[in-house]
């Protein structure tokens, strides 16, 4: 079409313009494009054992919002978990907007699947995976309240329907997202071994005594704790529709990673107030100066302990770790609390007796 416009001699202009007349029809009858529906995977870095990762995943989601995306794949392989955490985050996945599905990967603890199965676009867990809840998974010690934390969970494995009866598979998937409400523990006669009960359709969870509940994964869908198996959280999105995924983002850290980044602040504040006592101890043969230095010392060192003390108010549970120099023999979480409180009272005070010192020597 272009050859035989040329040849007719019609100028360039013209040219475009017929070009462009005969393309409508064309378009007109097009297809409009296919939209895209982007998705995007965050993943939970560290376990279920502190609120603050509830928080990080919360900022996730809303810069998700931010950027228009249109579904999360929370990706949760926490061992260890708390049930109150587990259950602030699954609420936090219940109303996310945009929506969440969740992937519980292998090797990731019960208290992953507590926190999955309230997910507003569902929950799925890898290929032949199982819930598994084990005493050693349990998380409470770092918990402010410990024991009232523990009654929750008595009370959350330790209800029935009656003596002797059990809880039916309809209710059991509800049981385990309320805790108020419970689940018991069955064991079927004469077998260790966890299954479907036959007593009025109760769920055979574990052996009586046994500090194991499992539930495979043919299970977990039964009752609907999870949608079903995949891969991994970017096959998720593929599963509900995602036409791009965009870049896999991390959220949280560990407890551990979190207590670290405190001590590095203590053991900075402790240079600097070692920095002003060297000063003023190599000045004493000297007369005058307006200790710049030292001064400088000092308050690198308070900007430090108001940054600790910010970073164990938003992670409260640091203060049930052991503290910088306690003996590791000291395992009560009370005591690394004491040892804590006493570290920062220390280092307030030995600033104010170098500022005091500073300032008899004007």
């Amino acid at each position: 079409m272009c050859a035989i416009l040329e040849r007719m001699r019609l100028p360039p202009s013209w040219i475009a313009f017929v070009l462009g007349l005969l393309c409508i029809p064309a378009c007109c009858g097009a297809a409009p494009a296919a939209s895209r529906r982007t998705g995007q995977v965050v993943r939970l870095e560290g376990d279920l054992d502190y609120m603050a990762q509830v928080d990080a995943v919360r900022q996730k989601l809303m810069e998700a919002r931010r950027d228009g995306v249109g579904l999360i794949c929370l990706e949760i392989g926490a061992r260890a978990w708390r049930l109150d955490v587990a259950l602030a985050l699954g609420e936090l996945l219940a109303a996310s907007e945009p929506p969440a599905a969740a992937f519980v990967p292998e090797g990731a603890g019960a208290g992953a699947f507590v926190a999955a199965a309230r997910a507003n676009a569902g929950a799925f867990a890898y290929s032949n995976g199982k819930w598994e809840l084990r005493e050693s998974d349990i998380a409470r010690d770092a918990a402010p309240e410990p024991a009232r934390l523990k009654k929750e969970e008595k009370n959350w494995t330790g209800k029935a329907a009656g003596e002797g009866g059990g809880l039916a598979l309809a209710s059991l998937r509800e049981a385990i997202l309320e805790p108020a409400k419970g689940f018991w523990l069955l064991a079927e006669p004469g077998s260790v071994r966890t299954g479907l009960g036959t007593r009025e359709g109760a769920k055979v969870l574990a052996a009586v005594g046994s500090d194991r509940l499992v539930m495979s994964e043919a299970e977990l869908i039964q009752i609907g704790l999870v949608r079903g198996p995949a891969l991994d959280a970017r096959a998720v999105l593929s599963e509900l529709g995602v036409t791009e995924t965009l870049r896999t983002e991390a959220a949280g850290s560990s407890l551990e990673s979190q207590r670290e980044k405190v001590v590095a602040m203590v053991e900075k504040a402790q240079a600097a107030l070692a920095d002003a006592e060297r000063g003023i101890r190599e000045a004493n043969t000297q007369t005058g100066g307006q200790w710049k230095p030292e001064r400088e010392s000092v308050a690198l060192a308070r900007e430090q302990l108001s940054a600790i003390a910010a970073a164990l108010k938003e992670v409260p549970e640091i203060l049930r770790t052991p503290a910088p120099g306690q003996p590791e023999s000291v395992r009560r979480p009370a005591a690394h609390e004491q040892r804590w409180n006493h570290l920062q009272a220390q280092l307030a005070g030995r600033a104010d007796r170098i500022e005091k010192a500073i300032n008899n020597r004007r």
